[in-house]
């Protein structure tokens, strides 16, 4: 109200009318002393509003107060009622807001609020503005939030959908609820209960919170915010509806046929019958010719190069062009260098193994492995043979006749039991008739004879049967059974985890056998035993584990097999023995020596016949430390026959006999015997 005079009291009255005509006035209000605003705090905020009312949330708009005191408005504090005419008010906000809109939330559904708002300046904080209107908190059904998006034609838009529309009501949009919107950067649309608002050219500057309501019932209005985020992916979506590209299934692939041939191929979606396609080489665009073939499938949206024989003249780079209405795309193989050589190489390769599989030919080259005994085995698959085929193997150009050739699945093998080192060398198989001829060639030389020496330690250390002990004289042996043993395949023993490198412990190997001797054992020797065998990659390991009830078993036969050694090298023997069989001739004198040992010294006897010389007229006995000679003072016929020499003590005894011949002068010696005298 305005052009009042202060100092003046005034009272007001409102009259209502419609088409029809005025109605009568209301009752006039409480007399008004109208005077200047002379407070320091500022006036109380007015015209409040709700927007977005909603089941649990609204949003609440109020106009500054008309008046700000002694210094301008800095913040807002808002109050809440429950009900439409309670008294009791509660604080919504701590700190002072300085925005004219606020979003509250937590209501209860179907619950009605009343609100009121203070304005706040350096001095303190103003009256509190009118209760606003009572509102429930419910939201309308059919009621939709603002929707963002790229349209067909790449522009981003905010849309919105009324739940209901009448002809007099409009859409309204702003931004925060109050600004007008800027025609220049935006259109807008709307048709029955759709209103669009379309960015022309959507930048930073657009960003912020857009606001829509109906002219008549602003309170189901929706609002969004317009972020950096939302325009930086929608503006990616733009370019996409703009720029639309065609849909590729796979890239350039490049393939090689078993007889040759090569194949470049790409595949994009399936494309109208008005689609386009070049194809560049080079920088320049090339068709069909009689070196190759260029194949299009719209249907199947297929591109691909057919060479017959593909040669150095095609190394480079082949781009696809695809076009579809307003879609396009591009593919591009670089084909050159290693990939193209590699390529070029396997058809060239390919067309000569058409040629070689004209004749005999190699279905399988020669291979090696190592069977699970240990066995070196190699072989090889030949096909197309005939009856007059020849088949033959061959090591450094000498033949190998134990070839196994089996003529109906074409696999010759060549079976090998033990390894050494001969087999090291260069194999040869070749297959041949009036067709042709092919080679097949094995080097097992250098790094591969050491793989195979791997492979076969692998399954020799696989073959190695569980750890056993063995007493013996000496101690006791730890041993495993193999296959049979390599030196490629290194060996190490381990006690209680630690490798055992003492002097008493000695160990060895044989054909089929690796071993630990471990001499005079005691009671620190009970426990856990590892052989490890390493194959250069692999370790493989077997364990025994010597119990105290094992252990002495072992101790046990140790000791009687001690005494058994003692006594077999303390006991009487004949170190150097006699002749089998001597001549010597009638009258002459004959002198037997023998030798011999054992600890005591042992007793010597002489025997004749298995009885015991004791005519020392005749006989002569020389006895002497380790040496007895019997000497026969001229020999006559009846002292042919067997003679001996037992040595004994303690331990044993030993007898070596010789047979002795007399003859006569002028008679010949028995063929057998040695010549005695």
């Amino acid at each position: 109200v305005s052009n009042l005079t202060s100092g003046h009291f005034y009272q007001f009255r409102v009259i209502a009318a419609n088409v029809v005509g005025i109605g009568k006035p209301s009752d006039a209000s409480e007399a008004f002393l109208c005077e200047k605003w002379t407070m320091p705090e500022p006036g109380c905020p007015h015209d409040l509003e709700f927007r977005e009312v909603r089941n649990g949330s609204l949003v609440l708009l109020w106009v500054t107060p008309l008046y700000e005191g002694q210094s301008p408005v800095t913040g807002y504090f808002l109050e809440i009622s429950q009900g439409d005419q309670s008294d009791r008010w509660t604080a919504l906000n701590e700190n002072p807001i300085t925005d004219t809109r606020y979003k509250v939330s937590d209501l209860q559904r179907g619950q009605t609020y009343r609100f009121r708002v203070s304005a706040v300046n350096e001095a303190g904080v103003g009256p509190a503005s009118l209760p606003s209107e009572p509102v429930v908190a419910y939201t309308r059904p059919g009621t939709k939030d603002i929707e963002i998006g790229v349209d067909e034609d790449g522009f981003i838009f905010l849309g919105y959908e009324a739940v209901e529309k009448n002809d007099e009501s409009e859409f309204l949009w702003s931004r925060n609820y109050t600004e007008p919107i800027n025609a220049k950067r935006t259109k807008t649309e709307s048709k029955q209960k759709r209103s669009v608002l379309t960015f022309t050219d959507p930048s930073e500057e657009d960003l912020g919170l857009y606001a829509v309501e109906m002219s008549d019932t602003p309170y189901l209005s929706s609002s969004y915010n317009f972020t950096a985020e939302d325009l930086e992916r929608l503006k990616e979506l733009s370019w996409q509806i703009r720029n639309p590209l065609i849909a590729l299934r796979s890239g350039w692939q490049v393939e090689v046929s078993e007889r040759g041939d090569v194949r470049l191929w790409l595949q994009a979606e399936s494309l109208s019958d008005s689609a386009e396609f070049r194809l560049i080489f080079n920088d320049r665009e090339i068709s069909s010719s009689p070196h190759h073939k260029i194949n299009f499938n719209k249907a199947k949206g297929l591109v691909e190069i057919l060479f017959d024989q593909l040669s150095e003249d095609d190394e480079g780079s082949y781009t696809a062009q695809l076009k579809d209405g307003r879609a396009k795309n591009q593919c591009t193989l670089v084909f050159v260098d290693q990939k193209f050589r590699e390529t070029l190489a396997l058809a060239d390769a390919n067309r000569r193994d058409v040629q070689r599989k004209a004749g005999p030919y190699f279905q399988e080259y020669l291979t090696w492995s190592v069977n699970e005994d240990c066995e070196l085995l190699i072989k090889c698959k030949v096909a197309n043979t005939k009856k007059d085929t020849s088949f033959k193997w061959f090591k450094e150009d000498m033949e190998i006749k134990e070839v196994v050739y089996d003529q109906e699945s074409g696999v010759g093998s060549l079976a090998i039991p033990q390894v050494t080192k001969k087999e090291a060398g260069s194999y040869k198989a070749v297959v041949s008739d009036g067709r042709g001829e092919d080679v097949s060639l094995l080097k097992l030389q250098d790094g591969e004879y050491d793989k195979l020496l791997q492979q076969l330690s692998k399954q020799c250390a696989l073959s190695a049967g569980p750890l056993k002990i063995q007493s013996t004289a000496e101690g006791f042996k730890l041993y495993c059974d193999l296959r049979y043993y390599i030196s490629f395949l290194k060996t190490s023993w381990h006690f209680k985890e630690k490798r055992m490198e003492e002097a008493r412990v000695k160990p060895g190997s044989s054909m089929q056998k690796v071993w630990i001797d471990v001499s005079n054992p005691s009671e620190n020797d009970k426990g856990k035993y590892t052989l490890e065998m390493f194959d250069s990659k692999d370790t493989h390991k077997r364990y025994f584990e010597l119990s105290a009830e094992v252990f002495a078993e072992a101790l046990l036969e140790h000791q009687r097999l001690k005494q058994v050694a003692i006594a077999e090298k303390n006991r009487a023997k004949v170190t150097k023995g006699l002749p089998d069989v001597v001549a010597i001739m009638e009258d002459k004198s004959l002198c037997l020596t023998c030798y011999f040992d054992g600890d005591p010294a042992p007793e010597i006897f002489w025997l004749h016949n298995d009885r015991e010389i004791l005519d020392q007229t005749q006989f002569t006995i020389t006895k002497e430390t380790k040496r007895s000679s019997l000497t026969i003072h001229k020999v006559h016929m009846e002292d042919s026959g067997k003679y001996s020499i037992l040595v004994r003590n303690q331990y044993g005894s030993e007898t070596a006999d010789v047979t002795v011949s007399v003859y006569k002068e002028g008679e010949k010696p028995p063929a057998n015997a040695v010549e005695m005298g």
